[in-house]
């Protein structure tokens, strides 16, 4: 079975999603009869399913994950990607002339990087356990937000110059992202 959450706002829609925990929240307009939330449930009753077993899976393989990482060495792990995160920012940085402050290390939750203002790149270390091809494409995105500071076309020509197969990188990033999950 499943868990559902119901919040009522002044929106005009019905939604449901599905929270990482499994939680199905279902978001509705604050007049909306509860039978008819009640039927959209119920219409929606095989997905709902689908998508709660999906999620339970991958919560499994990112408790796995999580298991697996010595947090002994945790200082180790982060020494290790600065030194990668170095080579290849200064890779990239000089090849395509996109000048950077520094690098730093997060534990963010969620985001695998960010560009601040003064050009500082920002890491989540966890990255350190993505294939090499998607932490160039996690440095090249940030990289590029060094010149364009959002995601319009002008960007992603950047981002496709720099790492031609950046689709195949971001692609796995979000169909994998939850077994770099941690909660350390």
């Amino acid at each position: 079975m499943y868990y559902c959450k119901l919040i009522r706002s002044n929106r005009r829609t019905l939604s449901l999603t599905i929270e990482q925990d499994g939680t199905v929240m279902i978001r509705a307009p604050k007049g909306l009869g509860k039978r008819h939330i009640d039927n959209f449930i119920k219409e929606k009753k095989k997905w709902i399913i689908k998508h709660v077993e999906k999620t339970k899976k991958r919560q499994k393989q990112s408790c796995d994950f999580a298991q697996k990482i010595d947090l002994q060495k945790i200082p180790q792990y982060k020494k290790r990607i600065r030194q990668i995160l170095s080579e290849r920012v200064d890779y990239f940085s000089e090849k395509y002339n996109l000048p950077y402050k520094g690098i730093r290390l997060s534990s963010a939750k969620t985001r695998w990087g960010s560009c601040g203002p003064t050009n500082n790149l920002n890491f989540n270390w966890i990255i350190m356990f993505a294939p090499p091809d998607v932490i160039d494409y996690l440095v090249v995105h940030e990289l590029a937000h060094t010149r364009h500071r959002h995601h319009q076309k002008s960007f992603w020509k950047l981002v496709e110059e720099m790492h031609p197969e950046y689709k195949k990188n971001r692609k796995w990033l979000r169909d994998n992202a939850y077994l770099l999950s941690t909660s350390f």
